[in-house]
């Protein structure tokens, strides 16, 4: 918890069918991650098919908790193979089992590749969502969600307080809260997009004053 990245990453091909990274954390298993910030760069780019990635500002996959996380870090991905199933996101790339981010604010340019999302690219199995932001511009190759940018089948999903108000650009599917959305288990609460009122700011508490 507590700590601030400056740092900026470049990643390029590897010789493994997955890559990925992130600004804070690689990969949190069941755990939490509270009151970070990624303020740097990541960028990258994969030139051979069938590779997946998966990239964000503060975890690339989580099994627990992100709580007070900011991501101001803008991450640049593109490629000219064809790859398979890869996630670009502000906050977090993947999100599983019982995963939750709460009051967690993406200002960063996301610019990925198959599904890029604000704050989350990926979710599954059994997530909640609140309190969360999204200000940075998403653009995609195929699918960008302001919020999510696909949820899988079968998934229950609780997304309350969630806000996008920046663009969004993609060749295939585009939404201003979720890219795609493949389950009939979605409890959507107050989540919109467009400009804020005051009392929705206030809503989020956030550790950082940006």
């Amino acid at each position: 918890s507590n700590i601030h990245i400056k740092e900026n990453y470049t990643t390029y091909n590897s010789q493994h069918n997955f890559s990925g990274t992130s600004g804070i954390v690689g990969f949190n298993d069941n755990g939490t991650i509270k009151n970070c910030k990624f303020t740097g760069k990541i960028e990258g780019n994969i030139d051979q098919n069938n590779k997946t990635l998966h990239c964000s500002g503060i975890c690339r996959d989580n099994t627990g908790k992100i709580s007070n996380c900011v991501n101001t870090g803008s991450i640049n991905y593109t490629t000219e193979a064809h790859t398979r199933d890869s996630a670009i996101a502000g906050i977090c790339s993947r999100i599983r089992r019982t995963a939750q981010i709460i009051n967690c604010e993406n200002y960063g340019h996301i610019n990925g590749i198959e599904k890029v999302g604000g704050i989350v690219a990926k979710a599954s199995e059994n997530i909640k969502i609140k309190n969360v932001i999204n200000n940075g511009t998403v653009s995609s190759n195929d699918t960008a969600g302001g919020l999510i940018g696909q949820i899988y089948p079968n998934t229950t999903i609780q997304i309350q307080d969630g806000y996008n108000n920046s663009t969004l650009k993609a060749n295939n599917k585009c939404d201003p809260l979720i890219g795609i959305n493949q389950t009939s288990n979605l409890n959507q609460q107050h989540s919109t997009f467009g400009d804020k009122t005051t009392a929705d700011i206030e809503k989020i508490q956030l550790l950082f004053k940006l």
